[in-house]
């Protein structure tokens, strides 16, 4: 929040350290009409100052609509005709959603195919998402955090790297394929094996007759300890 060391400052750093191999071209004011309605006027002017010593095209059109489509156009450009690979919008920014609305309609994360529906204003987003771009949408960040499992503000702060979100245990299946059929030739050699020197399943197995359960057994029993007459 720092307007003398804002994150195009904070980008260029990175740029001109060699830890970043690409960096914003263009930028705007934002906020309303992306045209920095509802911010001081000093305000704006020290966004203006900050695009410009950052040397990067200040998008500055009087119109919502021709913003987003200069936005459409400098995509289109940079691209070199390649296929864009995904969309990220991180925030509320009108140009990127078109319209607050939007940004309940489209769900946050990733979507690969954005369904159609009754956009109010068709914003960056909306257009990418219609050429089927996916769209990585970065709002509503708490739904995110219950939807992955996430801490929000934990405490301690954990380490960078480290998480569910980068690391994830995986069963690897040819482990477990190779451990499966270990199992099931072990399993086979010891039934043949019984098979071959006990004949499993082929000895007789002597039957204990019980003569309150065996009533013809019961009955002749009887007959022989009658007294003759």
């Amino acid at each position: 929040n720092d307007p003398f060391f804002t994150w195009l400052d904070m980008e260029d750093i990175f740029y001109k350290s060699n830890i970043f191999n690409s960096r914003s071209v263009a930028a705007s004011i934002g906020g309303g009409a992306d045209l920095g309605r509802g911010l001081s006027p000093e305000g704006r002017d020290l966004i203006v100052d900050a695009i410009q010593r950052n040397n990067i095209e200040f998008i500055n059109e009087k119109y919502l609509e021709k913003s987003i489509a200069r936005r459409m156009g400098i995509y289109e450009e940079y691209s070199g005709g390649q296929p864009i690979k995904a969309y990220i919008n991180v925030g509320g920014g009108i140009a990127s959603l078109g319209n607050t609305i939007n940004g309940k309609l489209i769900p946050p994360g990733l979507t690969e195919y954005l369904p159609m529906k009754n956009f109010p204003v068709r914003g960056v987003i909306v257009q990418m998402g219609q050429q089927d771009v996916p769209i990585i949408h970065l709002l509503n960040i708490n739904q995110l955090l219950a939807k992955y499992g996430l801490p929000s503000s934990p405490v301690p702060l954990p380490e960078p790297g480290v998480g569910e979100i980068f690391v994830q245990k995986k069963y690897s299946m040819v482990v477990t394929g190779i451990a499966t059929l270990i199992l099931i030739i072990v399993i086979l050699f010891v039934y043949f094996s019984e098979k071959k020197h006990h004949q499993l399943g082929t000895d007789p197995i002597p039957v204990s007759i019980n003569k309150k359960t065996n009533p013809e057994s019961f009955r002749n029993d009887d007959t022989d300890d009658l007294p003759v007459v």
